[in-house]
């Protein structure tokens, strides 16, 4: 009898506990039929998760998966291999070839009846549609990277292995020497897992993520205070696949920092700012490397940088400028320069002339040229920001001067500009 997917998930039970019909999706799947593996399922340490394979190799990091559990003893009894596995952006499936399966249109509302092909589904729902990809059982290809050690003392670095996402660990042996023996200490009290996210920079994420979302004021505390040791030792926040997270991390504190009245309130508030500034803007990787969908990290980090006070701010958008980073194309498709979207944010409230000069240096002359800064002041009747603009050399159009209405201040600035 063939199972439909909306059938099984009516067995499925709220256990934790493997079924054996999920040890049937063991296994390196393609994306499509003779096409080389992307994805593993395997068991490490008794729990089964996922690896994936970019560029030819198996990812050093694993997803954690949770096998939900059928109903055997119901009415209606699913077949005995059948295995429904949450995964990261979905369920993997494993069912009877032939069996029916239904999908959706982006807005959920017309469906349509597929039949598996392959046995193994991956079931992905985005919003109100859901999908299903066949996935392709293949031959095992290639070893999974060794699982980590626990660390030999005085090789806590070299002895690691690979970190995620196949770098080398940021704080150098001589860093971890230099940490206190309270930190060593706790260090040695991990597993080793626990140990590689700690050198590799994941567990300074994870406190940053901690810290951030919580209303404690201990564990806020203790954020801060593991930020100073491991930034001081090198350390890199990183998350689960290894990619460097400064330009987030650095964004969020600054804006935590700026907008948290316990944060504000702090005695600790201007010695947690020059943290961020002097060890996290100074070193931030070119922004390029936000290149995935990550590019308005640059831009939030930007709006908090010009609301800081004039000394703070000069510095710290100096050091971007010096680096190029101001210049920088946000997307590909739009003109947009950091400068232009930092531009924004320091018209209103009016940042220092010294700093919106900076910022002029690196905006794209054709987005500063454009009406749409200029028209936005003037809808808003905020006439220094009007008065910026023009003095940065922004001409005002037809459309312009018939939006600034009866606001005599604004059509004066206006005209004499367009005069000249």
């Amino acid at each position: 009898m063939r199972i439909p997917v909306f059938c099984l998930m009516m067995f499925v039970s709220l256990s934790a506990h493997a079924a054996s019909g999920c040890d049937g999706l063991l296994g390196d799947y393609a994306p499509a039929a003779g096409k080389p593996a992307t994805m593993r399922v395997e068991k490490v340490g008794g729990d089964i998760v996922l690896r994936m394979r970019d560029a030819g190799r198996w990812s050093v990091e694993t997803a954690p998966t949770h096998v939900a559990e059928l109903d055997m003893d119901g009415p209606e009894k699913p077949p005995a291999d059948a295995c429904i596995l949450d995964v990261p952006g979905g369920e993997l499936i494993k069912m009877p070839i032939g069996s029916p399966y239904q999908v959706t249109s982006i807005t959920g509302s017309n469906f349509t009846t597929k039949h598996s092909t392959t046995g193994v589904l991956f079931r992905v729902e985005q919003g109100f549609q859901v999908d299903g990809i066949e996935l392709y059982p293949v031959a095992h290809s290639g070893d999974s990277p060794p699982l980590p050690t626990k660390a030999v003392p005085g090789r806590e670095i070299a002895g690691m292995g690979p970190c995620p996402g196949y770098h080398a660990p940021d704080m150098s042996q001589a860093d971890f020497d230099g940490l206190s023996d309270r930190a060593r200490k706790y260090f040695a009290g991990l597993d080793p897992v626990q140990q590689r996210e700690f050198v590799c920079g994941q567990t300074l994420d994870q406190i940053v993520g901690d810290g951030l979302s919580s209303n404690d004021a201990k564990t806020v505390d203790s954020m801060w205070r593991w930020l100073d040791v491991l930034l001081h030792a090198h350390q890199v926040p990183r998350d689960e696949h290894g990619i460097d997270d400064r330009w987030r991390v650095a964004g969020q504190l600054l804006h935590d920092n700026r907008t948290n009245a316990d944060a504000k309130a702090s005695p600790d508030h201007a010695r947690r700012q020059a943290l961020v500034l002097d060890l996290l803007v100074p070193n931030l990787p070119p922004p390029d490397t936000l290149r995935d969908g990550r590019e308005d990290q640059a831009s939030d980090l930007a709006a908090e940088l010009v609301k800081l006070p004039e000394a703070d701010a000069l510095a710290a958008l100096g050091k971007l400028h010096a680096s190029g980073a101001l210049s920088w194309q946000i997307h590909d498709n739009n003109p947009y320069h950091l400068a232009d979207a930092a531009l924004s944010d320091a018209l209103n409230p009016p940042v220092s002339a010294s700093v919106f000069a900076l910022l002029v240096k690196d905006t794209n002359p054709v987005v500063l040229q454009s009406d749409t800064l200029l028209r936005g002041e003037v809808s808003e009747h905020h006439v220094e920001g009007v008065r910026r603009l023009l003095g940065a050399g922004v001409k005002p159009t037809a459309k312009v001067l018939a939006e600034a209405g009866d606001d005599p201040e604004m059509l004066r600035l206006l005209k004499a500009a367009a005069a000249r």
